[in-house]
């Protein structure tokens, strides 16, 4: 009986882990794909500064 009942709890908290980590996970991924976007944001920025400058020059 005590073996059955540290296996429920270990499972318990095995679970309980499982579910931290795929919300770190969850978060990470979010955290990241923000980033990019932001990069892109700015990337397009520069890019039309760029071409807006080039006009300005002819």
């Amino acid at each position: 009986m005590f073996l059955y009942a540290m296996s429920v709890i270990y499972n318990s908290v095995t679970k309980q882990e499982d579910q931290h980590n795929s919300t770190i996970q969850k978060a990470v991924t979010s955290t990241v794909t923000l980033d990019k976007k932001i990069k892109n944001m700015d990337n397009n920025i520069s890019f039309k500064n760029l071409k807006d400058n080039s006009t300005q020059l002819k």
